[in-house]
């Protein structure tokens, strides 16, 4: 099987900065990277049940590492 070569952020629309994850994230400009689809699930899951925050105002990224280069 194929190594999925995608990693996720969650982005604030109105801020542009990046969750943290947990349960009450704070927005960085780095914020948490998931390295797939089944923790960023679990993570929005948490918030689709027992959060209040507004998820209208988030959006996932998803960054393909496999075309991102490092300049030394």
């Amino acid at each position: 099987m194929a190594k999925d070569n995608r990693i996720f952020k969650i982005r604030n629309i109105d801020t542009g900065l990046y969750s943290t994850g947990g349960m009450w994230p704070r927005w960085t400009k780095a914020g948490k990277t998931w390295s797939g689809t089944g923790p960023l699930r679990t993570h929005l899951a948490q918030h689709l049940k027992g959060s209040n925050a507004d998820l209208s105002k988030w959006r996932v990224v998803e960054i393909d590492r496999k075309s991102t280069r490092l300049n030394s």
